[in-house]
């Protein structure tokens, strides 16, 4: 039987298209094909297909190059179709198929990606594909490397007809990888695409890359440790590098990178845990923290983002170490302080501070007079509170008011009462003030319905934290002065409604149990109690003092610690002006 080639007519209900063609399917609604259509129905197929008998199917045809044209002399209405007749061998044919697809200028790069590897599986070596095609064998294995796109990349890829060189610096990385980079460059921009994948977008598209991409020579943990990851061993030795795909990583990567990303994770956990015992040792109150370019919140509420603190030196007061987990300057240790907008952050470092306090007297004592501090601000702000409903309460001043005491707050702190009076819908205020002035009541009470809101504005406390002497002079002078409540019995509510929490006497029985011993120098000696000045003001217990008074202090213990500090006494703080007369008329 003669095996020379054959140009025939053979119906189109015996021609078979091969399944190995790389080509999607054809678009039949392209301008294109359609034009190709009409140009068939004028002239016919001008350019034969070429097929095989089929190995397995007697009588039929296997075609193996001019599918596009045998779907559009179908097109068109023709019942046979010009064939050359070729016997060719499996190997021959899809050898044929391929390359006659791969030298086609209008084929998608995942095409050719499946055309590729259509010779790979059937035998052909790269450095054969490559001579045929005039490519070289990197170019061969970057085009296969195609085919490991996610799904994700996939069906991008095939929408926006997506570039080659974009496509392959994503199949370079593992699937995992390249999820992530799906879900931050694909979804964060919908269909924009072009940022990443537009003209000249290569390199931001590298820029991207390089955020992900786990260079070794940048590792915050030692790659030549084979005890970190006893199973991985060290990097050095790892097969999971870049530079053990020298096709696929080449002139655009840095250095050697790691391509697992799992055990590149456990490495860097395993260091920080490492790094984090060894510095509580050092710094019992150690918190963690994300330094810059880590995102903007953990999933680990212990640990604060860049937003919560600032960093400071370390002999500023209240700072405490911190070990940046994630982000510029993994592993370093900084001091920080938190923000003041941050609850979260200042919770995290009273926690932290609490737990080393457990371990260290010293550190006990400082934690234990911080959240007194803070308990006081509290009920502070419990009784400012109270003050503020008992002012909206009040329908007219207070009798003990005198009518110049009255005028004294207007004159500081305004009424707030607008001065164009046709807003208050008063069309002729002379007369409202001839009223007034013949019923002092009435105009003590108009009076005082705008000063209200004046001195609960001095009351008002935003956050507890930023609680400072205005307000406390505010509570105290409002407490005793204008209103004349009894102190001693707003700190009783306030302390019933804030109590100290019952687990701070661990802290006190800490903090009490460092050994006393003398002091290096001359300690003072002891002796009768010595007055000293107090500041009129509202203790933690209610009780007003005045400036004149004193109280009195005990003689120090000779054995307690000295320091030239605790031989000043505190300046007296400016707080009231007297004790709250008793109320006569105004």
């Amino acid at each position: 039987m003669s095996t020379a080639p054959l140009l025939q007519q053979i119906p189109t209900l015996f021609i078979l298209p091969t399944p190995d063609n790389p080509r999607s399917a054809i678009d039949q609604s392209a301008p294109a094909f359609l034009e190709l259509v009409e140009s068939i129905r004028a002239k016919g197929i001008l350019q034969p297909l070429l097929a095989r008998p089929h190995p397995t199917i007697p009588d039929y045809y296997d075609l193996r190059a001019g599918e596009r044209r045998y779907r559009a002399g179908l097109a068109a209405g023709l019942q046979d179709l010009p064939v050359i007749v070729r016997h060719m061998d499996d190997r021959t044919a899809m050898e044929i198929t391929v390359l006659e697809n791969l030298q086609r200028q209008d084929l998608s790069p995942l095409e050719e990606a499946r055309g590729i590897r259509s010779l790979l599986d059937s035998g052909h070596t790269p450095a054969e594909i490559a001579a045929e095609l005039g490519k070289s064998p990197g170019w061969i294995a970057r085009r296969a490397k195609l085919l490991t796109l996610t799904a994700a990349w996939r069906k991008f890829a095939d929408k926006h007809h997506a570039p080659a060189a974009h496509l392959e610096l994503i199949a370079r990385y593992p699937a995992e990888i390249q999820d992530r980079l799906a879900d931050t460059i694909l979804d964060s921009h919908d269909d924009g695409h072009s940022h990443f994948f537009g003209p000249d977008s290569l390199s931001t598209l590298k820029e991207e890359l390089a955020d992900i991409m786990h260079e070794l020579r940048l590792a915050p943990f030692p790659t030549d440790d084979e005890l970190l990851h006893p199973v991985a061993g060290s990097c050095t030795a790892c097969p999971k590098r870049s530079g053990c795909q020298p096709d696929l990583f080449t002139q655009d990567t840095q250095g050697d990178a790691c391509l697992d990303t799992d055990c590149w994770s456990a490495k860097r956990k395993a260091h920080l845990t490492r790094q984090e015992a060894a510095l509580r040792q050092e710094h019992p109150n150690l918190i963690k923290v994300l330094g810059p370019q880590a995102g903007y919140r953990s999933d680990d509420r212990n640990i604060l983002s860049s937003y919560d603190y600032k960093i400071v030196k370390p002999t500023t007061a209240g700072a405490v170490p911190a070990l940046i987990v994630r982000g510029q300057g993994e592993g370093e240790v900084k001091y920080i302080l938190p923000e003041k907008h941050s609850t979260e952050a200042k919770k995290v470092v009273t926690k932290a501070n609490t737990t080393a306090a457990a371990e260290d007297p010293k550190a006990a004592a400082a934690a234990l007079k911080e959240k007194r501090a803070m308990l006081e601000k509290r009920r502070l702000a419990h009784v400012a509170d109270a003050l503020k409903a008992a002012l909206e309460q009040a329908k007219s001043p207070p009798d003990h008011l005198r009518v110049h005491e009255l005028l004294a707050l207007i004159a500081v702190f305004g009424t707030g009462h607008p001065t164009d009076h046709h807003l208050l819908g008063i069309s002729n205020p002379w007369r409202l003030y001839d009223q007034m002035e013949m019923d002092k009541p009435r105009a003590a009470a108009a009076v005082w319905s705008r000063l209200v809101p004046q001195l609960i504005a001095k009351l008002t406390i935003f956050t507890v934290s930023d609680l400072g002497e205005p307000h406390r002079q505010a509570i105290d002078r409002i407490t005793s002065d204008i209103l004349a409540l009894d102190p001693h019995a707003l700190f009783a509510d306030a302390t019933a409604a804030i109590p100290e929490p019952k687990s701070w006497a661990a802290l006190e029985t800490k903090a009490a149990s460092k050994p006393k011993a003398k002091p290096v120098g001359v300690p003072p000696s002891g002796g009768p109690s010595k007055p000293r000045p107090k500041a009129k003001g509202i203790t933690q217990d209610g009780s007003i003092i005045d400036a004149g008074e004193t109280v009195a202090t005990t003689a120090p213990d000779p054995a307690a610690e000295w320091t030239p500090e605790a031989q000043t006494p505190a300046a007296p703080t400016k707080r009231g002006r007297g004790r709250p007369r008793k109320a006569t008329a105004a």
